[in-house]
């Protein structure tokens, strides 16, 4: 369970940097 549970950790983390860096691409091209 422990080990689940830090996986699913993991992926919300590469998720939300995704995400950031879709932002950042988004502020980027609004500039």
């Amino acid at each position: 369970i422990r080990y689940s549970n830090f996986n699913k950790l993991l992926i919300l983390k590469k998720r939300k940097r995704i995400i950031l860096l879709k932002d950042d691409k988004d502020n980027f091209l609004t500039r």
